[in-house]
């Protein structure tokens, strides 16, 4: 399946019990913290207050994977009772199964990064779609129409197999949920919803019938999304920088 990458806001949970030092060894307390459960936190640190506990044999759903301080992985988990948060990595059932969940995935979930190439747009070849651009830093920003009704402005992103756009804009787009997907981020592993899209156009250059996924990527309300490859990869791309300038050429 496509994959992508982009950053994520969404609550968090730990997993392994707090360890207390005794003078001694003591079974009956030891047994009594083992059935408060696994605290549950709204980030993976547990040096902050758990949010709630998971109690010994509760099911829960796995949703996103991350690596905390020390190389420590830390699970996002949604509980039956929908709580939502991150546990710590341990030898708890529960931290088996999800850590089970995450290693049977297959680990090629997303595209290799590649640099588009520098091209003078007075030197384009014939029939090339000319779209203007924004560059921001090292980032091509490109304004894109969606269901040949909704504008929003996407990033260009040649590491993103799937096109990502915000939740606000699969909302303006009534896009129904088909399936949900689990990607690979630089943050370690998120389950995101995914939803067909009828069409998505940039300047005169328009696919039919995509796959997007829906997630809020970026802080910045003004940045929807990332355009991936599901788009780019149908045209010989280029960019001409200095005029600010995106070459969409036939293949």
């Amino acid at each position: 399946m496509a994959r992508a990458t982009f950053a994520t806001a969404l609550l968090l949970v730990s997993l392994s019990p707090i360890s207390y030092v005794h003078p001694q060894s003591d079974p009956a307390r030891e047994t009594a913290e083992k059935s408060a459960g696994i605290h549950i936190y709204a980030t993976p640190d547990d040096s902050t207050p758990p949010i709630a506990a998971l109690l010994a044999g509760e099911s829960t759903t796995p949703l996103g994977e991350s690596q905390g301080t020390g190389g420590i992985k830390w699970y996002l988990i949604k509980t039956k009772s929908g709580v939502v948060g991150w546990i710590k990595q341990g030898d708890s059932e529960q931290s088996k199964k999800v850590d089970s969940f995450f290693k049977s995935l297959p680990r090629e979930t997303s595209a290799t990064a590649v640099s588009l190439p520098s091209v003078s747009s007075a030197a384009a070849p014939r029939g090339a779609i000319m779209v203007p651009i924004l560059m921001a830093g090292g980032s091509a920003i490109v304004s894109v129409t969606f269901n040949q009704t909704i504008r929003g402005n996407l990033m260009l992103d040649t590491g993103a197999s799937n096109t990502v756009i915000s939740r606000r804009l699969a909302n303006l787009l009534s896009l129904r949920a088909t399936g949900k997907q689990v990607f690979h981020t630089a943050g370690g592993l998120i389950s995101v919803m995914l939803a067909p899209l009828q069409s998505l156009k940039v300047g005169d250059a328009e696919v039919n019938n995509l796959i997007v996924a829906v997630h809020d990527f970026s802080p910045n309300p003004r940045l929807e999304g990332l355009l991936g490859m599901d788009f780019l990869s149908r045209y010989q791309v280029g960019l001409d920088s200095q005029r600010q300038i995106l070459v969409l050429a036939p293949r």
